[in-house]
């Protein structure tokens, strides 16, 4: 509002809307009264477009996000000014749009606020009985059922505006467990409940045949509440009344009033859940339903739980759905995720594969846990993904009851709905699509670098299935090699990881070549279908993921058979790469730079494998900073086809000027370890790596490769640690030792032999100050458990460097060895190194050798507050000294630092660290309760407590759980 120009309004549209013999603020305020949203559109409409913007619908439309965001979950009482109700940009428009009902709520008569008095009249009590739940009570008017703990408890509220007082009940069924008593139970449950406490009264109460505890206590916010729990081995009853008021006594008739009753019996009935298409046999319960997810994340989660109260049995529904853009592929990961969940909760769970009509399933139950088990099915429908559980009592009717939930799923087909003809823009093509096109334009038209591409897709909402079509146009360097090679790489970059290999097919259609790719997801039961159209200089994709249940339906086979190119290009590829060629050896630097950014919109074929050797061998313009990009270009181009080289082919080649230079001979012998002829390329490789190492301290590492064949690793070892004094190929040689010595090929005792040698390596390390090869030579050294290797070892407690510091006090603690103290106390010294030390000795139960200067709050503080910093963004930290807030409900400590940056020596941050103890003593803080971080608007000295408090607001609602249960 500051930066807005209030008066620059238009004056002929004031006099529209107002009268100017009268007040302009009572006239709006008559509008207001009236209701007179057209005269209210129009005041918005005084204010030029980029007044109106700021003011009105740029807020209106995070207004409206957000409510759309909550009343997804939760009811919401929303109060904005008027100004924001009207016009297509206004709320109530944006709600009707997204499909929501608005309606107005109007009002006759007014009454001043000043003469507004509230009217208390005497209410009969009202009986609420629970056949389910198997007791009865009395509450001062009708209760509303409150759903916590995702809908696992059932509670019955009654909040009475007459007394400000609210009543609520709950009934919590359990088994009989012989581990634990009810008593036990109850007590566990107050914990919870009274936890922080400001008062506590407690004493043992008997109610309607039950034993339990009654408990007086006041929270924090000075509420003060009677607390009735009650239990019997089979069911725990929660009564409880709160207010502010300290009158107990007014609440007996609430408490007086219950009364045990006889259970009914409940059954399971079949029940449709109409939006996840699933039918289920449930207890006639109502269902409580939670949604998470956003519309624009990948998946949309609906749970139902269903509670059984009549025999302790939990119900749980829930569907993932995959949204638009999306398809479900990481299908393994549903099951063993589940596993983890309760394996994490002390459960073991029991899995098999089974079937459901078409669908896979993964079937479940868990071992028995306080009286009760967890059974299940993860069913797998393309794009939607059930998880139907059931936790029950350890019984003969949980099992049954169990058994007929389980045995009642029935899965509903999503079918799509009719497809209409859909033509892209500009009439380039056109196809059969559920939905019209949502285009987005992925590249621009440029110099020819970035040739231009759309993204087209229609999403199918009943099925939830996404159609994409890729049109491209190839970049100006792009030839025709073998068509059927051609098409398989385009089909081969639309894949993604599948469970089966992908089907190919090749023909053409209307004179244009096309290619399909098919492949099958095992547990989704999806199938990913590809098709690719070549027209000249434009390539066409279309792509999409729909369950086998709709393979042959006549939507998604319209999609791939009725696409049509309509517009023809005249503009036909080369016969051969030789333009290409040619452009990457231009002397023009535009020429060079237009084809060098082409590489990755090029590929090559078997045919061309000569030629990319030439090429690979060639220089290239060392001018341009691109030489080293172009040959590792081709160098993974020429990777595809290993059966076409030779040993002579690649010991030319990492002989040659250009691939030595560019520091590429690591990638031949990648190549020579790959040849199908293995026993003429090992001892190529070994020749080559004695006789002409690669360059020292070029990018070279094999030990991904050589750890597939650890057969070769074996053999070239001792060639290897010779060559060790490059950092990178040292490193390579100590890990992959202890990979020999893990798998049986190398011989501990056999490689003390090369001890010596190995300590020579580590001393070239400390004289480069080599941190990679230094510490994969500490790491190995350490394995021998020899006096002249912890001799050596030691010797790091030296250097510069504290990462190779705290390494070696580490290597020492873990066997045994007490460090030095210089070196633990330069660890101590550094704020990057302190918490890591500290911890790291106080886990080995030397905590006293941590020095005592800075086992202090305010050092560690600081320490923290490095540790957050992981990007190093900070060059100063500055102590502001310590500061109260509520954070978690209680006063706690904090410790400020002002925060310098390295890139603006203007701009200071204020950090924050702790919540650290009141007892000093207490250096750490704990890991669950750790707030330390950085408000991120520029500090302000003057301003800290505040600023401390909207950091801890902030980070409350950052930190915010998806669902906000009930008891929060």
């Amino acid at each position: 509002l500051g930066n807005t120009d209030m008066g620059d309004v238009d004056p002929k549209k004031v006099m529209e809307v107002f009268n100017q013999n009268e007040s302009i603020e009572d006239q709006m305020i008559a509008l207001y009264v009236k209701k007179d949203m057209v005269a209210l559109q129009k005041m918005s409409e005084m204010f030029p477009e980029k007044t109106e913007k700021a003011l009105l619908s740029n807020r209106n439309k995070i207004m409206f996000r957000s409510m759309d965001s909550i009343m997804a979950k939760y009811s919401l009482f929303t109060a904005v000014g008027t100004l924001h109700l009207p016009g297509k940009m206004g709320l109530i428009s944006l709600l009707r749009e997204k499909g929501y009902t608005v309606e107005p709520v109007t009002c006759n008569t007014y009454t001043n606020g000043a003469n507004y008095k509230f009217k208390v009249t005497e209410k009969a009590w009202v009986t609420m009985v629970s056949e389910k739940d198997g007791y009865s009570i009395k509450m001062p008017g009708t209760p509303t059922d409150i759903d916590a703990y995702s809908g696992t408890i059932k509670m019955k509220m009654y909040f009475d505006l007459a007394t400000s007082k609210c009543f609520a009940t709950s009934h919590i069924p359990h088994s009989e467990n012989p581990a634990a008593s009810t008593a036990d139970l109850l007590d566990e449950m107050a914990s919870k409940m009274v936890n922080n406490a400001a008062k506590l009264e407690t004493h043992a109460i008997e109610n309607s045949g039950l034993t339990g505890k009654e408990y007086y206590f006041t929270d924090k916010d000075g509420n003060n509440y009677r607390l009735q729990l009650l239990g019997s081995n089979t069911d725990v009853y929660l009564l409880m009344a709160y207010s502010k008021s300290k009158d107990t006594h007014s609440s007996d008739p609430f408490f007086e009033s219950f009364k045990t009753i006889p259970k009914s019996k409940s059954s399971l009935k079949p029940h449709f859940f109409e939006d996840a298409l699933i039918t289920v046999a449930v207890p006639e319960n109502k269902p409580s339903k939670s949604v998470t997810y956003t519309k624009d994340s990948t998946q949309q989660q609906i749970m139902y739980t269903i509670v059984d109260p009549t025999i302790g049995c939990y119900y749980f529904v829930v569907c993932n759905q995959a949204n638009a853009k999306y398809n479900f592929n990481n299908d393994t990961l549903w099951a063993s995720g589940l596993k983890e969940s309760l394996d994490g909760n002390g459960m073991s769970l029991t899995r098999k594969k089974g079937h459901l009509g078409k669908y896979n399933t993964e079937e479940f139950i868990t071992s028995e846990f306080t009286g009760h088990k967890v059974a299940g099915k993860l069913v797998f429908c393309g794009n939607r993904v059930y998880k139907v559980m059931t936790q029950y009592p350890s019984n003969e009717k949980g099992q049954a009851d169990a058994d007929s939930f389980l045995a009642s799923i029935r899965i509903q087909a999503a079918v799509p709905e009719e497809t209409h003809y859909e033509t892209a823009h500009e009439g380039a093509f056109a196809t059969d699509v559920p939905e019209p096109f949502v285009e987005i334009k992925t590249a621009a038209e440029g110099d020819g670098t970035k040739p231009k591409q759309y993204e087209y897709t229609s999403w199918d909402k009943t099925a939830r299935l996404t159609y994409y079509i890729t049109a491209k146009e190839l970049c100006g360097y792009y030839w025709k090699s073998d068509d059927s090679l051609m098409l398989k790489n385009w089909l081969l970059r639309s894949l993604v990881t599948s469970d089966t290999a992908p089907e190919y097919k090749y023909y053409r259609e209307n004179g244009l070549l096309c290619g399909e790719a098919r492949a099958i997801k095992k547990y989704t039961s999806q199938v990913h279908r590809i098709k690719v159209v070549s027209a000249g200089r434009h390539r066409y994709a279309l792509d999409c993921t729909y369950p086998t249940y709709l393979q042959y339906d006549r939507n998604v086979a319209a999609f791939y058979d009725s696409f049509k190119v309509l517009k023809k290009d005249a503009e036909q590829l080369q016969p051969s790469p030789a333009k290409f060629i040619a452009a990457l050896h231009s002397n023009d630097s535009t020429t060079f730079k237009h084809a060098s950014k082409s590489l990755s919109e090029v590929f090559f074929s078997r045919n061309d494998v000569p030629l990319l050797l030439k090429e690979i061998a060639s220089p290239f313009r060392d001018d341009s900073g691109n030489y080293h990009i172009v040959g590792s270009h081709l160098f993974n181009q020429l990777k595809e086809y290993p059966g076409e080289l030779s040993v002579a082919d690649l010991e030319q080649l990492y002989k040659n000027e250009s691939v030595s230079r560019r520091g590429q001979q690591q990638q031949v012998l990648m190549l020579l370890i790959k040849l199908n002829d293995s026993i003429g390329a090992y001892k190529k490789l070994k020749e080559l790596l004695v006789s002409t190492p690669p360059q020292k301290g070029s990018s070279y590492n094999l030990g991904y490769e050589l750890r597939a064949h650890l057969s070769l690793a074996q053999t070239l070892y001792p060639e290897l640690l010779q060559l060790a004094a490059d950092s990178i190929t040292g490193s390579m040689a100590c890990d992959l030792a202890r990979a020999l010595m893990d798998s049986g090929y190398l011989k501990k005792e056999k490689l003390e032999a090369m001890l010596p040698s190995l300590i020579e390596k580590s001393r070239q390390a400390r004289q480069y100050n080599s941190d990679y090869q230094a510490r994969a030579i500490m790491q190995l050294l350490a394995t021998f458990k020899s006096p002249l290797a912890w001799d050596e070892i030691k010797q790091y407690q030296g250097v510069n460097s504290n990462y190779l510091k705290y390494l070696t006090v580490k290597l020492l603690c873990d066997n045994g060895i007490n460090p030095l103290a210089v070196a633990v106390d330069s660890l101590a010294a550094d704020k990057y190194y302190r918490l890591d030390t500290y911890h790291l000795l106080e886990g080995k139960g030397s905590a006293g050798l941590f020095p005592a200067q800075y086992r202090t709050q305010q050092y560690f503080a600081e320490s923290y507050l490095a540790n957050y910093d992981e990007d190093g963004a900070y060059n100063s930290y500055k102590p502001l000294g310590v500061k109260r807030a509520t954070y978690n409900g209680e006063k706690q400590k904090f410790y400020l630092f002002e925060l310098g940056q390295y890139d603006d020596s203007s701009q200071h941050t204020l950090g924050i660290a702790g919540p650290f103890s009141d007892d000093n003593k207490v250096t750490t803080i704990d890991d669950n309760d750790n707030a330390t971080g950085v408000y991120s608007e520029t500090i302000n000295t003057g301003d800290l407590e505040n600023q401390l408090k909207l950091y801890l607001i902030k980070r409350k609602i950052d930190y915010m759980p998806p669902q906000k249960e009930i008891e929060d």
